[in-house]
């Protein structure tokens, strides 16, 4: 087998992976953060824990192979099965913890990783191809005869394997001694030939081999699971739930299935929500009060400018008060909430389920998703295809359409979560805010980026089986089960603090690109604001280690539609974390997508019945990046970063304001940032910004810039946009109280 480096240390990470959290525990996503790669590039290369596990059965037996062969067979049966039994020890010494969770899989005869398994055909073949010419090489049988001795002689090897697993004796000493036993045992073999009831055991035992060499994996056939609906939405996380979500509201009659990859919500990264988003959750009848048993309250955002050695008590600040009481969520959480509600609006949510991308057929009307759960494959027709696959932005990619041009820099992010740290309201921060300050989210902001600061009431530590039984009361009681309740239901909750370092490329001299936690390490050496508030913290192992990366995070599809699908969330673009637009932005494609499909599932689907919402995802893409480059742009000096904030907050509030009750198609236009009113100056503003630093650039490394480099734009943008702040101050409820 062609073995190449990354391929080798996807292997080596997996196989740490599994003896710290086992098989079963372990995930594809703490995979790609221990090896440091997307989840999206892990999967071209694995698209699946077992298929990583088959790479490693077939390198163990090349590798014991090769070094068997340096000898050769001896002729003398029993030398060779135990020498070759001891090298297979010898290489799977190192990976024992490893094994004990495979060999669990490995005994369920329906499991893809059992030895008998048509994928591990190729292992099984080659082992027992070794074996049978043991046989003949001894002079003990050919033919026929001989296979069957070395399917024998492979049973008898797999049975030394479990019994080395469960050898607790010093150095395996028990382990040695059997073997020993089993050298004589097999050079009776020609002896043991002439009993009568060896005849009928190799006859039973070739039985079993072709029976399962005669199975193949099921196809499930029509009409019992291969079957027609009218939507399959690929992804079950927020957005793609959503999407699922409307469209059953909108047209209950739908048949719609969410297809999940994963068997149960993970980790990630993504905790912070906007009042948008929440009144999209609200719309689809997940009440305020669910929210509030599940999550922490988040009440604005916090902007602290810690450059010039600041700490927190001295650093200028702006604080963003609350439009709605919004929430910072945790993702598994998260997940678990969206896909349990939509499941009562009807929609069939399958977990587990790995589509078959390559045999993926798209057609408006006529697509065909195919895919794999357990050893099941299944063949869903649907009238159009979703693409809700987050970063990885399954359909654009495969169709070469996912890009990051245009984009006016890119940005890569480190984060973490920590407990045991000191709370922000704690900390003696000299202004007044109207909550408390645990209940904002916190920037941290520089020239070079930023850092956020999320606190969260964490449920981390609760087994999946509980979490659900939480989820099922917040969404189900006539009353409420209040937070002591759901931890009396086996769901303990702690204090943790979600902390992420973003840089922008272009000026990355933090080495973020390069070496995430070392980025980590030097932005907590250089600004003593940040490291003085995680003085003591502790940063908690979510599976794969402390920290977690994303390079290069920016990006868009350049078509979002096409015959048969559409993309949604992440998978259409990508701004950045800086004033969270993911789940905002997301809850607005999956509202637009969703009045689309049922429109044209009154009808005809076609590739045009998505012309407006092509054109939406586009312009509405292209305002958030305006308005993302504000705020970056806005940190070079502690005096822009609260006047953008103004500025932007202005319009934001007044959306807000003027919004209904129910999320609708008002909400799309997330925060009023399409409005001519606010866009044309918008992007006036964002020009004037990046003249003045283009010029400052070209003079000065951003090292040795200070804020003197950045005095003369502050008074070119009050001088232009000062009189528009100052008119609508009853819309920046923190100035008009004297807090900046």
């Amino acid at each position: 087998m062609p073995r190449d480096d990354a391929t080798e240390r996807i292997l080596d990470a997996a196989i740490g992976l599994w003896a710290e959290k086992g098989y079963e525990a372990a995930t594809m996503r703490q995979l790609a953060r221990r090896v440091g790669m997307g989840a999206s590039t892990l999967y071209r290369h694995f698209d699946s824990k077992e298929a990583i596990v088959q790479h490693f059965y077939v390198r163990l037996n090349e590798d014991v192979g090769a070094a068997f062969d340096v000898d050769g067979p001896s002729g003398d049966l029993g030398a060779d099965l135990q020498r070759y039994l001891q090298l297979k020890i010898a290489h799977m010494q190192d990976h024992r913890s490893a094994m004990v969770g495979l060999l669990r899989e490995a005994i369920d005869p329906e499991s893809r990783l059992s030895p008998l398994h048509p994928e591990s055909d190729r292992t099984l073949s080659a082992n027992v191809e070794r074996f049978t010419g043991w046989v003949e090489r001894a002079h003990v049988a050919s033919g026929d005869e001989a296979r069957d001795l070395g399917r024998a002689l492979w049973m008898l090897h797999l049975g030394m394997l479990v019994f080395w697993l469960h050898d607790r004796s010093e150095d395996q000493a028990t382990t040695q001694q059997a073997l020993q036993g089993l050298h004589g045992l097999a050079g009776m073999l020609p002896m043991a030939r002439m009993l009568p009831q060896t005849g009928q055991f190799l006859g039973l035992l070739r039985r079993l081999f072709e029976t399962r060499a005669a199975a193949p994996v099921e196809v499930v056939e029509a009409p019992q699971t291969d079957r027609q609906v009218d939507v399959v939405v690929m992804g079950g996380g927020p957005v793609g739930c959503m999407v699922a979500g409307f469209l059953k509201q909108m047209r209950p009659k739908a048949k719609v299935v969410v297809l999940e990859r994963d068997a149960s919500p993970g980790h990630k990264v993504g905790e912070s929500t906007l009042s948008g988003f929440c009144k999209a959750l609200r719309t689809l009848g997940v009440r305020q009060e669910a929210m509030q048993r599940l999550f922490q309250l988040k009440n604005g955002l916090g902007f602290s400018w810690v450059e010039e050695g600041h700490t927190l008590k001295s650093a200028p600040e702006y604080v963003l008060e609350t439009f709605d009481e919004t929430f910072q969520v945790e993702r598994r959480v998260l997940d678990t909430l969206v896909m349990h509600q939509v499941r009562r609006l009807g929609v069939e949510v399958i977990q587990g389920a790995a589509v078959d991308l390559d045999a993926l057929q798209l057609q408006a009307e006529a697509s065909v998703v195919p895919y794999t759960i357990g050893r099941h494959q299944v063949r869903l027709g649907a009238r159009w295809v979703v693409d809700a696959t987050g970063p990885r932005a399954a359909l654009a990619r495969r169709q070469g359409l996912y890009t990051d041009d245009g984009i006016g820099f890119q940005t890569s992010a480190v984060w973490g979560w920590f407990e045991g740290v000191t709370p922000l309201s704690a900390q003696g921060l000299p202004k007044t805010t109207q909550f408390s300050r645990d209940e904002y989210t916190w920037h941290l902001c520089a020239r070079p980026g930023w850092v956020w600061w999320i606190p969260q009431q964490s449920f981390a530590d609760a087994p999946d089986a509980n979490l659900q039984r939480a989820v099922d009361a917040v969404l189900t009681a006539g009353r409420l089960p209040d937070r002591a309740h759901l931890e009396q239901l086996g769901n303990p909750v702690h204090p943790r603090v979600s902390v992420g370092l973003v840089v922008r490329s272009d000026r990355d001299d933090l080495g973020l690109s390069a070496d995430p936690a070392e980025a980590f390490a030097a932005a907590r050496r250089r600004y003593g604001a940040l490291d003085a508030a995680l003085a003591g913290a502790t940063p908690v192992d979510m599976g794969a280690g402390p920290f977690d990366h994303r390079k290069h995070m920016r990006g868009h599809a350049r078509r979002v539609t096409g015959d048969g699908w559409l993309a949604v969330g992440d998978a259409a673009f990508f701004v950045d974390p800086l004033i969270s637009p993911g789940l905002t932005a997301g809850a607005a494609l999956a509202y637009r997508a969703a009045t689309a499909l049922a429109a044209g599932l009154a009808g005809t689907l076609r590739e045009e019945t998505f012309t407006a919402y092509e054109a939406f995802t586009h312009e509405l893409h292209a305002a958030l990046e305006v308005d993302n480059q504000l705020v970056y742009h806005s940190f070079d000096h502690p005096e822009l970063m609260a006047l953008v904030q103004r500025f932007q907050e202005i319009t934001a509030r007044q959306h807000f304001l003027d919004g209904a009750s129910d999320y609708g198609e008002a909400d799309t236009n997330v925060w009023g940032i399409l409005d001519p009113t606010y866009a044309e100056p918008q992007r006036e503003l964002l020009a004037i910004l990046r003249t003045h630093a283009a010029a400052v650039d070209a003079r000065v490394p951003v090292a040795e810039q200070t804020t003197d480099d950045y005095a003369p734009v502050v008074e070119q943008v009050l001088e232009r946009f000062g009189g528009h702040l100052d008119a609508r101050v009853a819309l920046t409820p923190y100035v008009r109280a004297g807090g900046g």
